[in-house]
């Protein structure tokens, strides 16, 4: 804002208001205001000083020589010799979910000039160029029916694409002989166990459903939802411990038994204060425990809610992702009946011999549709209500089993009113539930086969899918990598204390047999997402730590001293880790955003500058076992110490090509979408910065800097680079890849940047061994 003070505007609202200067702000949704001290002068005669700025709503009267004039600072126009005409605008949702699907707008594009009269179609990738501009889908108000387009001229377009083949070419010729070995070896369903319930609970699991905008089997909307609530995947009842779908059948079910058990977790000192609740040991609650406190909850979080996400205090955010759970818990509850109900298969017969006639007779009277008398009123009010707080909706009514073609069972019911009989879900869901609450086995049993037969006839798609996502999530392929990483790890340091050759051999076909696992389990969630391996944080680290095992493998073939094993298995380790708790947000296989809707892109630019990610973290941890190893292996040699160094040298060699391979095709993916290359959006300089960290490292070899331990220091550098890279970002909560805010993260990432200053320090703790030259012989 111009600089300015009260009084110094002589007319106009000027005279009563201060222009100041402001601090520069980092976000869009808070812009200053632009202002300006404007004098007027008729000749020589001065008419007086007015402040003008983009903030006042209305332009200031001026009167000059007898005429009237409207002085007003706006934006500066720029008038094209064609219009734009909006003729429709779409925004559409993921069915059952608030989650973006598509952002369009067809407008109508008239040049007199060229003579030119036509429709196009904007929409998220995929803008309109046109006479040098770039018209992209930005933004949309006044309830969808106003479209905002961001307009883009970039004559320097050409510019990076040049620039970036220049630098190929150099990688390509530093890098091709490197690049062989690698690419040599480059290119070189367990069945459910049985609950002990009579239930058949795994029967009931495969039961497909559509959640989160996405057919799911009841087992992963249990998982998925536990996990939300509690952290884990199963709940301790005495001294029983209840599975995931036999939880969620309680809490469909029978909701007074499932109030009874431990699922949500709070540990926070506040708000445990807030529900009464001394601190101490126990981590998980009851819902009996917080139904007091319900009203309070809700008002504490709708207060904290008026507070940004990275504003928010402790307790706030505490008493937001509270008052989240006990959402979705009550919602679950009034899914499939209502909470409390009790015989629901009589109360459907019910309201099939009585009330659906009545008010069918009422709908064909003279009275408008929807009007009912209270008596009516009251009998189908409750289903409307299960209808709108359903969590999942069970029932398709296409053989096409897409997505907006299921409906919750509240509207099955409604929808007898119309129809001459039930859709079939509607009376096998309430046998199951009164079979449920009677310890009925073989009734519930007997009503879920008979459903499950009636699926495969009508939705054969729909309950394939349900089958074979249960049957991955019973395989649990990511849980048995991690253990046998963790297996590989301790045989392979085992190996390393006794000098046997037999434990690094058994490590490394260990390793072949995690790495397997973990590959059908990426092949698995592509299969069942229609996808690219990596859509979200969660996948991310599956495949991060996918692509690092691949290269240690490798390099463990190469080499042979069960170093690529030790690092390969640690950082798969790791990343599933990572990915477990990262899977307490929510579903995995959530669908994507609209802005992110792309396959093409995201298997070229997000897989590539994964792989990137991947392999950094595999040279920095190959630089910290070269560290330690030097400060506590007594059969520790220079010829030791060169191998490590050559495996760290052609890994940062990998990883700087994909992770600039990446940081290009992101530019790319930009510049198709949005009319530009580069806009330094944090995410962006983040990926810039791990290019340029890779880069430094290779330069600083070449140049005779970094050799040996120097070398070491720099690559463990690069895993604090890439850690901020990957998750640092995200926790700015701006930018145009804000979308994957976290926040819990953040004490992690400090530990894990403490740990890796702390192996960068050890390494000076002894005198160091003659640097070491490619071959492992002393310079």
């Amino acid at each position: 804002a111009g600089r300015g003070e009260a009084g110094v505007a002589t007319h106009g609202i000027g005279s009563r208001i201060t222009a100041v200067d402001m601090p520069a702000v980092s976000t869009d949704d808070a812009p200053h205001n632009a202002a300006a001290l404007i004098e007027l002068n008729q000749g020589t005669v001065r008419l007086g000083t007015w402040l003008v700025s983009v903030g006042l709503g209305a332009p200031q009267s001026v009167r000059v020589g007898g005429s009237t004039y409207a002085l007003q600072m706006r934006p500066r126009r720029v008038y094209y010799p064609f219009t734009l005409t909006l003729k429709e605008f779409r925004h559409d949702l993921y069915p059952g979910t608030d989650i973006p699907k598509n952002f369009s707008s067809r407008v109508q594009l008239t040049h007199p000039g060229k003579n030119e009269s036509r429709d196009a179609l904007i929409y998220m990738n995929h803008p309109l160029r046109y006479e040098g501009k770039t018209f992209y889908q930005a933004s949309f108000g006044e309830g969808d029916t106003l479209s905002v387009f961001q307009v883009v001229d970039n004559p320097a377009a050409v510019a990076p694409y040049v620039s970036c083949a220049l630098v190929a070419l150099g990688l390509l010729i530093q890098f091709l002989s490197h690049a062989f070995a690698f690419v040599v070896y480059l290119l070189a369903g367990l069945r459910p166990p049985r609950l002990s319930s009579s239930f058949d609970l795994n029967e009931f699991g495969r039961l497909p459903a559509l959640n989160g905008g996405r057919i799911k089997p009841l087992d992963t909307i249990a998982r998925a939802s536990l996990l939300m609530l509690s952290g884990k995947q199963s709940v301790r009842a005495g001294e029983r411990s209840l599975r995931a779908i036999e939880w969620l059948a309680d809490v469909l079910f029978d909701p007074q038994r499932a109030a009874e058990l431990p699922v949500f977790e709070i540990d926070d000192p506040d708000i445990l204060g807030l529900l009464g609740i001394q601190q101490t040991d126990k981590r998980r609650y009851a819902f009996f425990d917080l139904i007091q406190k319900l009203d309070e909850i809700e008002r504490q979080a709708t207060l904290a809610e008026r507070v940004k996400p990275e504003r928010r205090s402790r307790f706030q955010t505490a008493v937001t992702r509270l008052q989240q759970r006990l959402t979705l818990y009550r919602k679950l509850q009034n899914t499939l009946q209502l909470s409390g109900a009790e015989d629901t298969l009589q109360r459907l017969h019910d309201f099939e011999a009585r009330v659906a006639p009545a008010l069918r007779s009422h709908l064909e009277g003279s009275q408008r549709e929807g009007r009912f008398p209270s008596r009516l009123f009251h009998e189908i009010e409750p289903y409307r209500f299960l209808d709108e707080a359903a969590e999942f909706y069970p029932l398709p009514l296409s053989k096409t089993g897409e997505e907006r073609d299921w409906v919750s069972l509240g509207r099955g019911v409604v929808a007898r009113i119309h129809a001459d009989r039930y859709h079939p879900g509607v009376p096998a869901y309430a046998a199951m539930g009164d079979a449920w609450r009677a310890g009925n086995a073989p009734d519930f049993n007997r009503a879920t086969a008979d459903y499950q037969k009636w699926l495969a006839a009508f939705s054969p798609a729909g309950r394939s899918r349900a089958r074979y996502e249960f049957s991955f999530n019973h395989a649990a392929p990511f849980y048995r990598s991690l253990v046998i990483y963790l297996a590989v790890f301790l045989i392979i340091l085992g190996s390393w204390m006794v000098q046997s050759k037999a434990l690094n051999q058994a490590a490394f076909y260990g390793l072949g047999l995690a790495f397997a696992a973990h590959t059908f389990g990426l092949a698995s969630r592509m299969a069942l997402q229609g996808r690219p391996p990596v859509t979200n944080l969660y996948s991310s680290a599956i495949f991060v730590g996918w692509a690092a095992v691949l290269l240690g493998w490798v390099l463990e073939r190469l080499f042979r001293k069960g170093i690529g094993s030790l690092a390969a298995s640690w950082i798969g380790f790791t990343t599933l880790i990572i990915a477990h708790h990262l899977a307490s947000s929510g579903d995995t296989l959530e669908m994507m955003r609209a802005v992110l809707d792309s396959n093409f892109w995201l298997a070229t630019h997000v897989v590539t500058i994964t792989i990137g990610y991947g392999s950094t973290f595999l040279s920095g941890f190959l630089a910290a076992v070269y560290l330690l190893r030097r400060l506590f292996d007594k059969g520790w040699t220079p010829a030791l110490a060169g191998a490590i160094e050559r495996m760290v040298y052609g890994v940062v060699c990998f990883s700087t090509l994909f992770s600039f391979v990446g940081t290009i095709l992101g530019g790319i993916w930009a510049d198709q979408s949005w009319g530009r290359f580069w806009g330094w959006d944090p995410k962006e300089n983040g990926a810039l910065l791990i290019v340029l960290w890779n880069v430094f490292i290779l330069h600083a070899r070449w140049g005779g800097y970094a050799r040996g331990e120097n070398l070491m220091r720099l690559a463990v550098i690069g895993n604090i680079v890439t850690a901020l890279s990957w998750f640092g970002v995200n926790m700015l909560g701006i930018g145009l890849h804000a979308y994957g805010f976290m926040d819990k993260a953040f004490v992690w990432l400090l530990i894990f940047i403490a740990s890796q200053l702390l192996i960068i320090s050890l390494g000076f703790l002894r005198p160091r061994l003659p640097a070491t030259g490619e071959l492992g012989r002393p310079l």
